[in-house]
């Protein structure tokens, strides 16, 4: 990279307020070729991994995987690497987790009781 593009870059983030600082940080640091500690890792996970970084049980995990979505959003579908082995991609947990923070559940409709003591 030449050393004005750099220095563009640069201008444009001290520039720009609605960048957070964390972003322009990593931003800059990418420049400098060094990969944020939340980009390293393995691509795929097994099971045990995968449930520890959504913060779930095995059991619980294994339920999603094989149950019918009908409520929540739609789950991780698992990659075969070989016959029976099975793994998750990172960026699929990571995006299931993003859509469940902004799910939310279907209130019931509560029954008000009035004087008489007659619901509706």
């Amino acid at each position: 990279m030449r050393p004005s593009t750099r220095e563009i870059i640069q201008a444009a983030l001290r520039g720009d307020e609605t960048v957070p600082v964390k972003v322009a940080e990593a931003i800059l640091g990418l420049l400098d070729g060094r990969v944020p500690s939340d980009l390293q890792g393995p691509l795929l996970l097994n099971m045990k991994d995968a449930a520890r970084l959504l913060g779930v049980g095995k059991t619980w995990f294994w339920e999603q995987v094989t149950a019918d979505r009908t409520r929540l959003p739609k789950f991780i579908q698992p990659v075969e690497i070989n016959p029976g082995d099975y793994r998750y991609r990172r960026q699929d947990i990571e995006a299931f987790a993003s859509r469940l923070s902004t799910y939310a559940p279907k209130r019931r409709k509560q029954k008000v009781k009035r004087k008489n003591g007659v619901g509706n």
